[in-house]
């Protein structure tokens, strides 16, 4: 992550009513997103808004649904974040090898004579098959907009990288990311003095 204030952006800081804007096709992956910066936020003294919690699944995201938002929870600040770009690459993560026994029923207890043989032999060794991993790296763009007069006060500069072999459930990885995602800016907002 890489932050700075723009030009005369301290002036404006530090705010106490965010609205958190998430920008993703997906209404819920916003949705996780700006509450998991929403949580990282809000403190003491500091209201904060995620845009989701005052829309509907097939409300349109624009510049008008914000400026509406905006007045009706009186924030005096605007955080959104969205994806500027991505790459992905597939590759193969090679089988592990794997110790099998011909009968996996046989147990040998503490009273078995066979319990002191030392050495058995009777194992076979096998490979899984190699399994497709898809490795992402996207760059994601943090802004802070000073409601008074519209002005981009703050910026981070993100980059997130994720690998997930293509047999993982990709719902709950994804949600588990944009958690640590919304956490992690909301965070360095409170540690640059953006908020309260």
């Amino acid at each position: 992550m890489q932050s700075a204030w723009q030009p005369e952006g301290r002036g404006a800081a530090p705010f106490s009513n965010v609205l958190v804007v998430g920008v993703s096709q997906s209404f819920d992956r916003r949705r996780f997103f700006e509450q998991a910066a929403a949580e990282a936020l809000a403190s003491p003294g500091v209201k904060v808004t995620a845009s989701t919690s005052r829309m509907k699944a097939g409300d349109t995201l624009d510049r008008d649904t914000v400026a509406a938002i905006v007045q009706a929870v009186g924030a005096d600040a605007v955080v959104v974040t969205r994806i500027v770009d991505q790459v992905a690459e597939l590759r193969q993560q090679p089988g592990r090898e794997v110790l099998k026994r011909p009968n996996p029923g046989d147990t040998v207890t503490a009273y078995d004579p066979a319990a002191y043989i030392l050495y058995r032999y009777d194992y076979s060794m096998t490979d899984e098959a190699p399994v497709p991993v898809v490795a992402r790296e996207a760059r994601v763009l943090t802004e802070v907009f000073a409601v008074a007069d519209g002005r981009l006060v703050y910026r981070i500069d993100s980059v997130v990288q994720v690998e997930r072999a293509n047999n993982m459930r990709s719902s709950s990885s994804d949600v588990a990311l944009l958690d640590r995602v919304g956490r992690a800016l909301g965070s360095r907002l409170r540690r640059d003095g953006v908020v309260r």
